[in-house]
């Protein structure tokens, strides 16, 4: 699957998260549990 910058930038920084996919205007969803919060 292809990443956004928002999760290349996540990766980077080792925030765990998943990509969702692109909705219809080309936007990333990703998804960060509760506890990952802290480290952004």
């Amino acid at each position: 699957m292809q990443q956004g910058w928002l999760s290349n930038w996540l990766v980077k920084h080792e925030v765990v998260h998943r990509s969702l996919g692109f909705d219809h205007r080309g936007i990333e969803t990703l998804q960060i549990k509760a506890g990952d919060w802290d480290s952004i």
